[in-house]
């Protein structure tokens, strides 16, 4: 008697150990590569992810860039024009209105540009759609650079024969009115004594949105100045600086 409970015994033994090599095995066995294939799928979506995301944003700064070097043009054939050449040839302050309309056509025939003036550099006077103004006053009440005060540009320099420079994107109020803009400066030199600054100042959003809206990716675009370590973004939203380890 004692050894048929025995043997059924074993036989209930290797029903269970049967079981778990028939069913309970092979279910973790499963689990386990549904689990990898699982982590496998992420990762690949994941770098698919990264690229494309490199890739818009390469298009998108190159665009930036095809943008921003077409001003250089576009001050050149500004300079031109009679009113703002009788004013980068004359020596001395003179206001004229036919000036102030050129500027202000700016504006409309370029919506990136915010801002738009003449700096002479040899009698500190600025030039804008409103008339003359001391370097100074213009750049302590007119238009106030979070980053570049009126010894900035008095001190601005050009050190290579490109007519063109774009500074690093900073926060300007103009009119009481604050954006974050890319000053573009074209250095006009009409004769040794003569030498001038054209100066457009692009609103960086209208600048990245204008580019940011033909990706299909909802997600905001953010530059960072490393010198100040102002970080700005596409949709004008307010975000911290970056620490110091960046």
């Amino acid at each position: 008697m004692e050894l048929k409970k025995h043997h059924l015994s074993l036989r209930k033994k290797n029903s269970f150990l049967s079981l778990i090599c028939t069913v309970a095995i092979p279910t973790v066995v499963l689990c386990v590569i549904l689990f990898l294939i699982a982590v496998a799928f992420c990762v690949s979506l994941i770098n698919q992810e990264k690229q494309a995301a490199i890739s818009d944003l390469r298009s998108i700064s190159a665009s930036c860039e095809e943008s921003l070097s077409a001003l250089t043009s576009t001050a050149e054939i500004f300079s031109e024009l009679p009113q703002v050449s009788e004013v980068l040839n004359s020596r001395t302050p003179i206001l004229d209105a036919d000036l102030s309309d050129s500027l202000s056509r700016l504006y409309q025939s370029y919506p990136l540009i915010r801002n738009a003036y003449i700096y002479n550099k040899r009698t500190d006077t600025v030039y804008t759609e409103n008339g003359t103004v001391k370097l100074s006053a213009f750049f302590e009440n007119d238009c106030v650079y979070e980053n570049y005060n009126a010894n900035y540009w008095k001190k601005l320099r050009f050190y290579n024969t490109n007519p063109s420079r774009i500074l690093s994107p900073c926060v300007l109020t103009v009119k009481e009115k604050s954006f974050t803009t890319v000053p573009f400066v074209y250095h006009k030199i009409i004769s040794q004594d003569l030498d001038h600054y054209i100066i457009f100042d692009i609103d960086l959003q209208k600048l990245l949105h204008s580019y940011s809206y033909k990706s299909n990716r909802s997600s905001s675009i953010y530059i960072n100045n490393r010198y100040t370590k102002k970080i700005f973004s596409s949709d004008n939203t307010e975000t911290p600086e970056f620490s110091q380890e960046f």
